[in-house]
């Protein structure tokens, strides 16, 4: 599976005053499609090529996957002790 950057839902001059062009080019436009990149660079060729940006964290050991499942899984599945909740296809 390739991932790929999503589109901003508005125009990369929309917010300014507040936050110029400049900046939404360089973090948007820079550092996430690069970090995009990187991912399908690192994945290809592996067993995770295939599978969901879920998937390749909930198997993950390390501190961004703890982060990702506590930012983005419901509260219930952070506090149940039932395994069955966390069943992922194969």
């Amino acid at each position: 599976m390739k991932f790929s950057q999503p589109r901003l839902p508005y125009a990369v001059d929309a917010l300014q005053p507040y936050i110029s062009r400049n900046t939404v080019d360089y973090h948007y436009g820079k550092h996430e499609s690069n970090y995009i990149n990187t991912l399908n660079s690192l994945i290809e060729g592996t067993e995770f090529e295939n599978m969901s940006l879920l998937l390749i964290l909930s198997g993950c050991p390390s501190y961004f996957g703890k982060v990702y499942s506590r930012t983005f899984m419901p509260a219930p599945f952070l506090r149940s002790t039932d395994s069955s909740l966390f069943l992922f296809a194969e």
